[in-house]
């Protein structure tokens, strides 16, 4: 937000005419989709396995020592959902490709941050396959 922005206050008008679809960032309501997702226990086995796989390392620095470690997706998370189509906790349980480590890597935060959507970068990251 630019500093001109700060502490601007939308009247009630305003703010309704951007809730939900009418607003511009709107992606279909995927948002309690991914987190429904991001919270299950298969998803948290689909990390663990990541992570155990890598040695509880980050694939790019190799630091582990008291970092936070993120499992990412090396084709996005949100690619796969659009990709495969899925509406519903069931259509993401059988979508094999978003549980399939192989498309999963571990990086620290910093790493993550940096390099998390290199998917669609011209670069080539370091992966681990």
């Amino acid at each position: 937000m630019s500093e001109a922005r700060k502490g601007l206050k939308y009247s009630i008008e305003v703010r309704a005419k951007r809730v939900g679809e009418k607003n511009p960032n709107w992606k279909g309501g995927i948002t309690e989709l991914a987190n429904r997702i991001r919270t299950s226990s298969e998803y948290v086995s689909w990390r663990m396995g990541v992570f155990q796989r890598d040695g509880f390392v980050c694939v790019n620095c190799n630091f582990s020592k008291g970092g936070i470690l993120e499992a990412d997706h090396i084709k996005p998370f949100s690619i796969i959902l659009r990709e495969h189509g899925i509406v519903s906790f069931a259509d993401a349980l059988n979508c094999a490709e978003l549980w399939d480590i192989k498309n999963g890597r571990t990086l620290c935060s910093p790493c993550h941050k940096k390099i998390g959507w290199s998917f669609f970068k011209n670069e080539n990251p370091r992966k681990h396959i």
